[in-house]
């Protein structure tokens, strides 16, 4: 038969071990995934689209903006070509800063206009085939 002393013992070592399993595993994630769009812009004028985001001990598989459900710009940094833009607006360019979550459409008209939407990704996905 246990103690007492002995179950409390017990439970707290199932506690720590959930409490440490936990614990390991949030520190391998992505947080913080915020997106920064101007709320007005001139026609012609440029729209800067920055994605910011924390990764703790992972490294990013891909980065894309939309504009509603349409996707905008694609940057996955192990593929080839890594950028692959999607020819949905009528902009003069696409441009991006020396950081991968940067993106500039310039040129820009009323075909700008909605919503934008930024979306990161940590790892490759699985394919079985």
């Amino acid at each position: 038969m246990k103690t007492v002393f002995q179950l409390s013992c017990t439970h707290t070592v199932i506690i720590m071990v959930i409490f440490c399993l936990c614990n390991f595993q949030g520190n391998w994630c992505l947080r913080d995934v915020h997106l920064s769009v101007p709320t007005a812009v001139k026609i012609g004028g440029n729209i800067t689209l920055n994605c910011t985001y924390t990764l703790e001990n992972e490294s990013i598989y891909s980065l894309k903006y939309y504009i509603g459900d349409k996707e905008l710009y694609r940057f996955i940094p192990e593929a080839n070509p890594q950028i692959f833009v999607f020819d949905h607006l009528e902009v003069e360019s696409y441009l991006t800063k020396n950081e991968d979550h940067v993106l500039i459409l310039s040129g820009v008209n009323v075909d700008a206009t909605g919503l934008y939407k930024c979306e990161v990704s940590t790892e490759a996905p699985i394919f079985f085939t």
